[in-house]
């Protein structure tokens, strides 16, 4: 027994190793299994056989990097920070279950295989009773009893941890028969925690360097939208205000004109070359007269902004549009057969005179969400260099 008790404190010494290490914090090498494990799932899940620590490496870099970005700009302020917190968490306690079940249970388990494998034993009806008799007369959740599995009893103290504090109150506050068809859901999240709980003992992850991970995935979604990169439904944020000259403005729209003023088609001469090198440097030379183009006629986007629309063009004319919406004349290259393209532009349709005071505003907004993202590219980068990311990762093969 003496050994028994000496090999599992070895164990536990072994996996509090610190493996990764920044100015953003460490984890363990206990933690960084659990984490590897639920990032194997997710990939495995969307049909990648292999996986690369390498990858994996990169992308806590880039949390790391982003969880003290995103708290230089007062992310622990932002009043919506706990409540995205408490989802991030039990999203984590989601994913970590159903990987965990994926290789306990089977691959494709279905719930009902779940509560099989705890033994769950839950009178929805008497459930619902003693919650309204609880809710009526109060007392502790903990003496609320809703069930048992194999681990013991099931109570409302153990629903209660499964949820976020709003989904509670909800639930709580539900009538009796919306209340017992929301219970088995409730159940699934409670046994989601038993499994994580589980997973995290079998690890020796520690909670605490979990927690900085969820605050990661938090400051993701946070500086999206401060950086203009999303809209506020994703976090009900504003984005940072910049100080933009009404000359910076005129720039954008003539950069941009064909895109403000509604770009019918564009018209021109696509010109083909033997390789990259000899395309490019036409395009520096300018000297497109002295070949034999062929003539196109391309229509623009009926709606510019919609990715399927885009998506649906051939890569030739998302080229030829992508130049044409700046007012360029000349394109980038592109495949054409076993050549390289130019599309050189002699035409552009528009709808209407060019008006900056019509679309001033959008202009505004538009050139303030490109030079957030710019600067994004730049802090990351020197958050990154900042960090001084050291990570001995070997032992995941």
């Amino acid at each position: 027994m003496r050994l028994f008790y000496l090999l599992l404190l070895l164990f536990s010494l072994g996996c509090r190793e610190i493996v990764i290490s920044s100015k953003a914090g460490q984890y363990s090498k206990g933690t960084l299994l659990f984490l590897w494990e639920l990032f194997q799932d997710e990939k495995h899940s969307l049909g990648q056989s292999k996986v690369d620590p390498e990858h994996f490496k990169e992308e806590l870099w880039r949390k790391e990097a982003l969880y003290l970005l995103a708290m230089r700009h007062g992310l622990e302020q932002s009043a919506y920070f706990n409540d995205f917190l408490a989802l991030e968490k039990k999203s984590r306690r989601g994913k970590a279950a159903f990987a965990y079940w994926r290789k306990k249970i089977k691959p494709d388990f279905a719930f009902s295989d779940v509560f099989r494998h705890y033994r769950v034993q839950v009178d929805p009806q008497e459930a619902v009773r003693e919650i309204l008799r609880f809710r009526e007369l109060g007392g502790k959740e903990e003496e609320v009893l809703i069930g048992a599995y194999r681990g013991g009893a099931i109570t409302l103290r153990d629903l209660q941890r499964a949820q976020t504090t709003a989904e509670y109150k909800t639930f709580i506050g539900l009538d009796a028969k919306p209340m017992a068809e929301a219970l088995s859901e409730k159940v699934r999240l409670f046994l989601a925690c038993v499994a994580h709980d589980e997973m995290l003992r079998n690890y020796g992850a520690y909670e605490s360097e979990l927690v900085r991970f969820d605050m990661a995935n938090v400051a993701d979604k946070y500086l999206r939208v401060k950086y203009g990169f999303a809209q506020k439904g994703i976090y009900p944020e504003e984005p940072f205000k910049l100080n933009i000259s009404i000359e910076e403005i005129y720039d954008e729209f003539h950069r941009h004109q064909n895109y403000y003023t509604g770009l019918d088609y564009v018209e021109g001469y696509e010109y083909a070359f033997k390789d990259e090198g000899e395309a490019k440097a036409m395009a520096r030379q300018g000297m497109f007269e002295e070949r034999r183009g062929r003539f196109l006629k391309i229509f623009a986007y009926q709606d510019p902004q919609d990715e399927q629309e885009r998506r649906r063009r051939t890569l030739r004319e998302q080229v030829i549009l992508e130049a044409a919406y700046k007012n360029k004349k000349v394109s980038k290259t592109y495949p054409c057969g076993k050549e390289i393209c130019i599309f050189v532009a002699n035409r552009f349709s528009v709808r209407e005179k060019a008006d900056i005071n019509k679309y001033y505003d959008n202009i505004e907004y538009n050139l303030r969400i490109d030079l957030l993202r710019e600067q994004f590219t730049i802090d990351l980068k020197d958050m990154q260099d900042y960090l001084n990311f050291k990570a001995k990762m070997d032992f995941l093969g």
